[in-house]
């Protein structure tokens, strides 16, 4: 790569060969051009660095960094550390981006100096590439800012993310006691160096699956979560109280919760098949709860959305 690339993409990869070359074709389909692709195996056992390996030797915006596995945030932070771009926009190997994404953000980034992490509205992707929710995100600073002190990380979508290089580093990059929350506790401290925001643009599919860190990576994430919220408290002379906090993990992680909710939204995009399956799936997990069935009859027999998007997925 000849010029100095504007944007460095920090992609962790940890055995997600199933998902992983749509993920990196996506990135390089992108209508910005002018990026470096740092893909980080996290010591994956799987052929994800075979992949990573082929792709690499056909694109030289593609830098490969491999080691043992240490988690997230020793990927993420590997991956920053070897970037060389003003802006630093997160991607996670198991999802999909549109063609724009990087062009609109740097767009907005440019226009907003004082802007050190933008997000974007994203909707939620299926194991099988459907889409079965819409995740819009609140747009002002102030909005998100209070999002996050409630505790919600998720008030920007972490791989839709687009940061300013500096302010990571001022801020002390990701913190690994802060692992599985790294999300939230990233952007509190951001906060107080700059503005934060969402572009209203739908710019990701974002995959849950039930092999995704939101269902697998729970133990003491609570705890972790409460430690990261007393110290933002603290940083804004807030009251910390852990009951404003309650544990909320366990039901994001519940499999069974994730596919009732998609057999009822799926519908949003006129995909009815993608509903029914989800609602068969919640039925087949737990039989004999009644909310999983009401689920399945919603798929199988609501009307479906005069307004309902075309899925631009497969499904």
């Amino acid at each position: 790569m000849n010029e100095v690339p504007e944007i460095s993409v920090v992609m962790p990869v940890f055995n997600a060969a199933r998902y992983l070359e749509a993920a990196i074709k996506s990135v390089l389909a992108q209508t910005f051009t002018n990026f470096e692709l740092i893909t980080v195996d996290d010591g994956s056992n799987d052929s994800s660095l075979t992949i990573l390996r082929r792709y690499a030797r056909c694109d030289r915006r593609i830098r490969l960094i491999t080691r043992p596995n240490t988690g997230i945030v020793g990927a993420l932070n590997d991956g920053i550390a070897a970037s060389s771009a003003p802006f630093i926009a997160r991607m996670d190997a198991d999802d999909l981006v549109v063609a724009e994404r990087f062009e609109l953000q740097i767009a907005y980034m440019r226009s907003h100096p004082n802007c050190v992490g933008l997000g974007t509205a994203v909707d939620f992707i299926d194991s099988r590439d459907a889409r079965v929710m819409a995740c819009p995100r609140p747009i002002a600073h102030e909005d998100i800012e209070a999002g996050l002190l409630k505790g919600d990380g998720g008030t920007i979508i972490h791989p839709s993310v687009m940061f300013l290089r500096d302010a990571v580093v001022t801020v002390g990059g990701y913190r690994p006691e802060a692992q599985y929350v790294e999300d939230l506790d990233i952007y509190l401290r951001l906060a107080e160096v700059g503005r934060l925001a969402n572009l209203p643009e739908k710019l990701l599919f974002y995959r849950v699956h039930p092999k995704s860190i939101n269902f697998t990576k729970n133990a003491n994430r609570h705890r972790t979560k409460l430690a990261v919220m007393a110290e933002a408290c603290r940083a804004r002379g807030l009251a910390f109280r852990a009951l404003d906090y309650p544990e909320r993990h366990g039901i994001w992680g519940d499999p069974v919760r994730r596919y009732r909710e998609w057999a009822i939204s799926a519908l949003q995009f006129g995909t009815r098949r993608v509903a029914i399956r989800h609602g068969v799936a919640a039925c087949r997990l737990e039989p004999l709860n009644l909310q999983s069935w009401q689920s399945l009859s919603y798929a199988l027999t609501a009307p479906l959305p005069r307004s309902a998007e075309s899925s631009v997925l497969s499904s």
